[in-house]
Order: structure tokens, then sequence, then C-alpha cells
């Protein structure tokens, strides 16, 4: 296969470690990431609607028993059933519905963040030609349109009904397939440099 680019293979050792050493420490951090959204979210539509639509209900408000007495410490503030002031969730914890500034701060921090994550990444994929050109392109430019969906997908999800969650839980899954089918090529175009060696001897 021909590639417009040079490739890491035919760069100096240090450059290919340089790119080794990006990619091991960008995966480092995607793993840390994805454990962060499976402890929040078991990472699943139903609990992306939680994490940012809430799990908290009205009961306590609005349930009979519950106390007009405004004052601190009353007996009558306790529920007879704590439980029932919430229901199940995905993670057992209970979740409450983000902010239109918390969903500004997490949005705009991940979008800036993992915009230069894969923009890294995808750069240094460039110069390798172990996979299929078709599939090198595909999973160099998906990660930007993931990210789109995925954000536009958590508002959607907030503001808009639970049912957007699928978006955001499909499109996140497809970004972290494509960082690893990006690292995966970079082992084995690092792997061409030790089969050109050993044909050289």
């Amino acid at each position: 296969m021909t590639n417009e680019l040079p490739l890491l293979r035919t760069m100096p050792k240090v450059v290919r470690m340089f790119a080794a050493f990006i990619m091991l420490t960008l995966a480092i951090g995607y793993a840390h990431a994805v454990g962060y959204v499976y402890l929040t979210t078991h990472i699943l539509p139903k609990g992306i609607e939680e994490r940012y639509r809430g799990t908290e209900t009205s009961s306590a408000n609005n349930s009979p028993g519950a106390s007009t007495n405004s004052g601190i410490g009353s007996a009558s503030d306790v529920p007879e059933n704590p439980s029932a002031l919430s229901k199940p969730t995905t993670t057992g914890d209970m979740q409450f519905q983000k902010s239109l500034a918390e969903m500004l701060n997490i949005i705009h921090t991940h979008v800036i963040t993992m915009t230069l994550i894969f923009a890294i990444s995808g750069f240094i994929t460039l110069f390798t030609d172990a996979l299929p050109k078709w599939l090198r392109n595909a999973v160099v430019l998906e990660p930007f349109l993931g990210i789109i969906a995925t954000f536009g997908g958590l508002w959607a999800t907030r503001y808009l009904g639970g049912g957007w969650s699928w978006l955001v839980s499909v499109s996140g899954a497809v970004m972290a397939v494509a960082f690893a089918v990006q690292t995966i090529a970079l082992v084995l175009e690092l792997r061409a440099v030790r089969r050109t060696a050993s044909m050289r001897l």
C-alpha cells in the first residue's frame, strides 16, 4: 500500500519512541476516563440518563405525610419510609439533574480535551500504513463526528428526553473502538520496523 506521508518505520528511532510514548500515555488516560464513566453510569443508556436528568423524586414534597412544620429537627420532618424518597438506580446512587452551568462546564472541557486527544492520536495514525487506507482514514476522522454526536446527545438527553442517551452510548463506544484501532495501527507499524531490520540482516 502506498502512503502519501512518510511512515514512522522510516523515521529516526527517537521519533518512533516519541509517538509510542504519546499513544501509551493517551491510552492510560483514556482507560481511566472509561473507568470513571463505568462507575458513574455503568456505560448504559439508563445510567447516562440518570446521570444528567437525575433520579430524585418529588414524592417527599407531595406525600400525604409530609410535614408542614417549619421547625428544625422536628420528628415529623423525618419520613416514615425513607426508601420511598428514592427509586432504584443503575449505579445504586442518587443522582441530581445537571444545571445549565454544570452542563456548560462538563461539555466545553470534554469537547476541547477530546478534540486535542484525537487530533494527536489521529495525526500519528496518518504516518502508518498497517491498516487499509479506508479504515485508517475512517478511524482518524470518525472521533470528531463522535464528539459532536456524544456531547450533542448529552444536551438532548438533559433537555429533550432520556431516549437520547442511546446516541451518547453508541457514539461513545464507537469513539473508544476508533482509539483502540489507532493504537493497534501504531503497534503494527512499530513491529514493521523490527521485521524490516531483520530482513536486512
